[in-house]
Formats: structure tokens, sequence, C-alpha cells
């Protein structure tokens, strides 16, 4: 199993790219808080089940849903910073959206412990200054 935390998040999207699950990745009490603007309710789910209600209604609201990782950095003391891209078709409006998401993934014992999702990457960088 991959220990760094860019090589765990590598290994998150190499999956998610390929149309497959990473739940084996996420810690059993992962915290997974996603973009307000983003996501209707308060966008903060808790454990692998959580995530699993998360990815139901995020996924669900699409069609074509595709992913694709555009960066990716170690950001000190276990921590990847992110940048990925989301490509979908509405489900109900047909409507096409590309959204840019940066995020941050702290590692903990080579799985992730948090995913916070920043509306930009200079969000997600002053989140790292700040901590």
């Amino acid at each position: 199993m991959p220990e760094k935390a860019v090589e765990v998040v590598r290994e998150v999207f190499a999956r998610w790219e390929r149309g497959e699950e990473a739940f084996d990745l996420l810690a059993r009490d992962v915290e997974w808080e996603v973009v307000p603007d983003l996501f209707v309710g308060d966008g903060r789910f808790y454990g692998r089940d959580g995530v699993r209600e998360f990815m139901r209604q995020w996924l669900g609201a699409w069609r074509d849903y595709r992913i694709q990782l555009l960066e990716l950095e170690e950001a000190g003391e276990g921590r990847a910073l992110s940048v990925f891209r989301e490509h979908a078709r509405g489900r109900g409006s047909g409507a096409e959206v590309e959204l840019t998401v940066a995020a941050l993934w702290p590692v903990r014992d080579g799985v992730v412990a948090r995913y916070r999702s920043f509306a930009t990457r200079e969000d997600a960088l002053g989140a790292v200054e700040r901590s």
C-alpha cells in the first residue's frame, strides 16, 4: 500500500479515473468536506459510509461523469494538494459542466484521513499556511 500522501492520493485518482472505488484508501473515520457552493447541504460527511453517501448524491446528479487529475504535490506534514477537473452532463438538464477543484488530503497510516475541497488552488494553499 502506498505510504506518502501523494502516492496515496495518486492511487485514489487512478482508480477514480478508471471508474473504480477507492474506499480502502480512506480511513474508517475519514472526514470529507466539499466546497459549500458546489453541494446542496452542508457538504460534510464522516466515515466511509458518509463518503459513499456523498458519492451517491454527487454522482447521481450527473451522467457522463469524468475526473482528471491536473496537479498533485506534497503540502507538508503528511498532506497532499491536488487540483482536478470534473466533466459531466446534468442528469436532468443535459447541461454540460466542467469544474476545477483544489483539495487538501491529510494522510495517516497510508490512508486518507481527511478530504477538504476548495474553489481554487490559492484557497487550498491559504489553508495550508493557516494550519
